[in-house]
């Protein structure tokens, strides 16, 4: 009966043990894992790292220990690191609303330029079309800017931003092209003219020895 009890003791002590250790526990936070990682990707989308260098890598290092703490049964630890997620969440959308809008607005100046170079090499005339789309994606970023809608200014400068580079490379092309055209038909001038030259000079030659 003594050994039974003491048996019986053990056990609930165990249990009791065991229930202290991991009865505040959590499964794993692997929903919580992933956000913070999203999160974090919108803000790269802006490069938060140099537009807002302290909250980015406040998210990074907040989503690295909570991925070191966090345990694949229910435990405490996992507790630890939901909290972590949690903070790398925050850190990543204070990150990401800092760097947005000088993000876009260095996006929107760059496409300009870049604008500005392919009216400079009459892309605007060699091809109309895409010239003009990029112009009018342009101005929606720009729009979207002055609103505060980040997310739609940079769907739309990147778009354009595609579009007037190949119409730069396009353009850049069709002007090699026309510079290689021009330099095969002046050496052809040329080479016209030095054999009219070397012709005439025959001539000139052959009547010479004609009159002796």
């Amino acid at each position: 009966m003594k050994h039974y009890l003491k048996r019986s003791v053990v056990i609930m002590l165990i249990t009791f043990v065991t229930f202290i250790f991991t009865g505040c526990g959590i499964q794993p936070p692997k929903q919580d894992l992933e956000v913070a990682k999203q999160k974090i990707a919108m803000a790269e989308e802006v490069e938060a790292e140099k537009y807002a260098p302290e909250e980015y890598k406040a998210a990074k290092e907040n989503l690295e220990v909570g991925q070191k703490t966090m345990v694949n049964e229910k435990s405490r630890k996992n507790k630890e690191a939901k909290e972590k997620f949690e903070i790398s969440q925050k850190k990543a959308e204070i990150a990401y609303k800092k760097a947005a809008p000088k993000y876009t607005e260095v996006q929107i100046n760059d496409t300009k330029n870049l604008l500005q170079e392919a009216e400079n090499l009459k892309a605007n005339v060699a091809v109309k079309d895409d010239f003009n789309k990029a112009q009018s994606l342009l101005d929606k970023a720009n729009e979207a800017y002055k609103k505060k809608d980040y997310k739609s200014a940079i769907k739309n400068i990147k778009e354009a931003k595609k579009i007037v580079n190949n119409v730069l490379s396009i353009t850049k092309e069709k002007r090699s092209r026309a510079q290689e055209a021009i330099e095969e038909a002046k050496a052809k001038l040329n080479e016209i003219e030095k054999n009219l030259n070397e012709k005439i000079n025959n001539e000139n030659e052959e009547g010479v020895d004609y009159e002796k």
